[in-house]
């Protein structure tokens, strides 16, 4: 049984894809998967939560110990590749 808010899953290369019928809401959605193997048994894979909008906490980010915020300059410095990251 497809859920409400989402599309039906659509087949793009070998992936499923799954989205929110509106988009523009701010919902999370939690749905499992039915597999049905050629000689008939089922089953079950989840639950998955697909997260539209706006959620705390769904993604988190740090800073890498390597990101360069600042550089010392000295005026007549060249300005080339000043923040060319390796």
């Amino acid at each position: 049984m497809a859920h409400a808010g989402l599309n039906a899953p659509q087949d793009i290369d070998a992936d499923k894809i799954v989205t929110p019928v509106d988009s523009s809401l701010h919902q999370a959605y939690s749905f499992y998967l039915k597999v049905t193997a050629d000689g008939g048994s089922v089953a079950f894979f989840g639950p998955y939560v697909v997260n539209v909008g706006c959620f705390e906490g769904v993604v988190t980010y740090s800073d890498s110990s390597s990101f360069v915020s600042s550089i010392t300059m000295e005026v007549g410095d060249s300005l080339s590749e000043v923040y060319m990251l390796a």
